[in-house]
């Protein structure tokens, strides 16, 4: 899962924000001696990746851009997904999209300090450029998909083509929300965290 899931599944506590964010933030080994509430939300962070890595419907939503973006089909399909949850938010959540969105911002700047620099840097670019609430529109996923083609590049000398990738998410969107629908509660289930919905999802 991408960035506004994950924020989703965490904890309303600065504490539990950052470490919900930490695992994609931060290159190679985590920062020792972790306070106990980031690490708890360090190891829901995997837990769901766990999860999504090896459910049936996710592989399903990754295989379908494996010929356009390659090793990178995973990663995009957590940013669809991020996507789909943003697009479809009141299937899943009850507070408005752009108040949650709000209110975890916040609690990132409340937790900066908890931050090693590289990822304080990255959590400032993401609440200055307003990805959270991008994600529910495909320009806006399509403005990250750039971002991270280019960041890609330079780290690891490859690519994957944005414009097809668009094509891909704009062509069976609908497909994506669905596959995300039977996913996202099941999800929930298993992890055991997220808000009380009364909508049906």
């Amino acid at each position: 899962m991408n960035f506004l899931a994950h924020l989703y599944l965490s904890d309303a506590t600065p504490a539990s924000a950052v470490g919900n964010l930490m695992p994609d933030l931060v290159r190679g080994r985590l920062p020792s001696g972790l306070p106990a509430e980031v690490a708890a939300g360090v190891a829901r962070h995997r837990a769901v990746d766990a999860f999504t890595d090896t459910h049936p419907v996710f592989l399903t939503s990754r295989a379908r851009l494996r010929e356009p973006c390659g090793l990178f089909s995973g990663v995009l399909a957590d940013l669809f997904y991020d996507h789909a949850l943003a697009s479809c938010w009141t299937r899943h959540h009850d507070e408005p999209l752009g108040a949650f969105v709000a209110e975890r911002y916040a609690l990132l700047q409340a937790g900066r300090e908890l931050m090693p620099p590289r990822m304080a840097t990255v959590v400032d670019r993401m609440i200055g450029q307003d990805w959270l609430n991008s994600y529910a529109q495909v320009e806006g996923v399509a403005a990250r998909m750039t971002q991270m083609a280019q960041r890609f590049e330079l780290r690891f000398g490859r690519t994957f083509d944005v414009r097809r990738a668009v094509e891909v998410l704009e062509a069976r969107r609908e497909r994506f929300f669905a596959e995300f629908d039977v996913f996202f509660p099941e999800l929930i289930g298993a992890i055991g965290v997220g808000p009380a919905v009364s909508r049906s999802a």
